[in-house]
């Protein structure tokens, strides 16, 4: 893919066979744009950051004009996964399985005391089945005093971060819930490009929008606890990822995991060490010898059956066609004739394919004369 200030490339090991990602960033537009900090700060937070749910950062290359950054190599990205449903709508159970993975990938980052203010669904890819966070270019470093910077998307960006009152972890939150409605419906919660400015701004300060019919009383609960207008009223992600929507639609027990019926194939990852495990209990192997079911002995009566290529047709009709190929005498192939048959020889005669004109025989012409 290409971006504005950057492009991506597949490379391959031709050693290992591995594939991986770079992404190939020229110095010169961003020196101009003024976004070298922003690149380093990029670079240095995804390098440090080790988890399921993050994109990694394998490698970072640099010369005189570019940075080369290799990583993991995603499949796909959220985005098209909410193109495979009709009207962008991701049921409930599937919804919750890769809602729950973001958030604890978040969660994570908070705790490495990172924010990532950017957070929506074309910054989180697909590798397998196992949604991870990428695109670290809005994340900062937390301190004591909130950060004041404008910077995200404005569909899920925080209202401390639009009307610049200073922000803090609570704003991811926010957009996780923005993240987290349009997955269920298909769209943000304030629409921010089918409104002009004013009315989103408004709506944002307000918190206010609707809840489709369809939706769960849990899930409105969790959506409504994470789109609350002042940012330490909000739900942090540890009471985020207790939820009772979470746990409504999470494995029961590790024996009977929850499996969603989806074309999209996306699950939770199979735990490949412990299914291994669990196939080499001894108590699951078969005696062969104790298991093997015996054969019935044949009967008397089979026994004294007739096979069938050898019955008799009991058709008078039948029987006579059945034998007469048997006795019709057999003709004696000749296998050392030297001279086959060969097929009446026809005149040819020889006919040019041109002749003059001159030579050409007259053609009879029919005049019908009127009486």
């Amino acid at each position: 893919g290409k971006g504005s200030v950057a492009r991506v490339c597949r490379l391959r090991n031709r050693q290992t066979s591995q594939e991986v990602a770079v992404k190939i960033l020229e110095k010169h537009p961003l020196e101009t744009r003024r976004m070298m900090p922003q690149i380093r700060r990029e670079i240095k937070v995804q390098g440090s950051i080790l988890h399921r749910n993050v994109l990694r950062l394998l490698q970072c290359v640099e010369d005189d004009t570019h940075f080369y950054l290799l990583m993991e190599l995603a499949d796909s990205g959220l985005v098209d996964l909410l193109l495979r449903y009709p009207q962008r709508r991701v049921p409930e159970p599937m919804a919750a399985t890769l809602f729950g993975q973001v958030a604890e990938g978040v969660k994570h980052l908070h705790q490495c005391k990172c924010i990532h203010r950017d957070l929506k669904p074309e910054n989180i890819l697909l590798v397998g089945s196992c949604p991870k966070i990428c695109d670290f270019g809005w994340c900062a470093e937390l301190e004591d005093r909130p950060r004041r910077t404008f910077c995200g998307t404005l569909d899920y960006m925080a209202p401390e971060i639009l009307f610049g009152e200073g922000h803090s972890t609570a704003a991811d939150v926010w957009s996780l819930g923005v993240l987290l409605y349009e997955i269920l419906t298909g769209h943000t919660p304030f629409q921010y490009p089918s409104v002009d400015s004013k009315t989103f701004q408004q709506r944002v300060h307000k918190a206010e929008f609707p809840y489709p019919p369809w939706f769960s009383n849990e899930a409105c609960h969790l959506v409504h606890r994470m789109l609350v207008r002042p940012p330490q009223s909000r739900a942090d992600l540890p009471e985020v990822l207790r939820h009772a929507w979470l746990d409504m639609h999470s494995p029961k027990s590790a024996e009977k995991p929850a499996v969603v019926p989806l074309a999209s194939n996306l699950c939770n990852v199979p735990k490949v060490a412990e299914m291994a495990k669990s196939m080499s209990r001894p108590e699951l192997r078969l005696d062969r010898a104790k298991t093997a079911v015996p054969r019935r002995p044949p009967s008397p009566e089979r026994e004294r059956r007739q096979p069938l290529a050898f019955r008799q047709p009991t058709s008078p009709v039948l029987q006579p066609r059945l034998v007469r190929p048997l006795q019709s005498p057999r003709r004696p192939l000749n296998m050392r004739d030297p001279t086959p048959a060969r097929p009446p020889v026809r005149k040819v005669v020889p006919m040019s394919p041109y002749r003059p004109f001159e030579q050409k025989s007259p053609r009879t012409v029919l005049v019908k004369v009127p009486r």
